[in-house]
């Protein structure tokens, strides 16, 4: 009877044996993800892409060269009998850029330069007095730009040609004279290859015995390539 309690004794004592398929399964909280782990072996996320702009945010120097048309607004002055005529015309130039801050261009604009007038007779015999438009027309054979980039939308520059004055007199037939363009203008940029350019502009028709001179603006849309 002795022996068959001690030998109980330390059966009923020694720890239980517990199969794998008893175990309690332990539940773990994720841990931060991504770039934000601490030392964490995924890859981290690939920066953003730069944010637009291209060449209109990083300068206004856009291509190798630009063409523009737009409209002149011109007065003369110092006309025989201290006349004044304003007209409107149209103005166009292609330019070529080999460097940021200078341009090599040829142009041409045509607006109304004189009112011509001389005595006649209507079909009624009366003696009337009869005028004409003369139209002129100025060719800038070549003439130099210089710009002034300010990293924005924003681009000052000047201008100063040379070339030729055409009028087609009605009455006295077409003269020719020598023909000198300045302007100093300021282009603002409306998308990366399209700008607005307004100048101010003064030209000077001469000839051996006269000359002709006009004040006046243009504003022209030019897109650049």
């Amino acid at each position: 009877m002795l022996a068959v309690w001690l030998v109980s004794v330390p059966l009923a004592v020694a720890p239980r044996s517990v199969a794998a398929t008893e175990v309690a399964p332990v539940t773990v909280a994720p841990g931060p993800t991504g770039t934000d782990a601490v030392g964490s072996d995924e890859a981290p996320l690939p920066a953003p892409p730069p944010a637009p702009g291209g060449r209109l945010t990083r300068g206004v120097f856009t291509g190798r060269g630009w063409f523009e048309l737009g409209v002149a607004m011109l007065r003369a002055v110092g006309l025989p009998g201290d006349r004044r005529l304003l007209s409107a015309g149209l103005a166009g130039a292609f330019g070529v850029r080999p460097h940021r801050n200078f341009g090599v261009l040829t142009g041409a604009s045509t607006w109304i330069g004189d009112v011509q007038e001389r005595e006649g007779v209507d079909e009624d015999g009366n003696d009337v007095v009869l005028s004409a438009s003369v139209a002129t027309t100025a060719w800038d054979i070549v003439g130099v730009r210089g710009f002034l980039p300010l990293g924005k939308r924003l681009e000052p520059s000047v201008d100063l040609g040379t070339g030729v004055v055409f009028e087609r007199r009605p009455f006295t037939g077409r003269r020719v004279w020598g023909g000198l363009h300045a302007a100093v203008g300021l282009a603002v940029w409306v998308a990366p290859t399209i700008s607005l350019r307004v100048t101010a502009d003064y030209r000077l028709a001469a000839r051996t015995d006269a000359r002709r001179q006009f004040v006046g603006g243009t504003a022209a849309f030019s897109a650049h390539f």
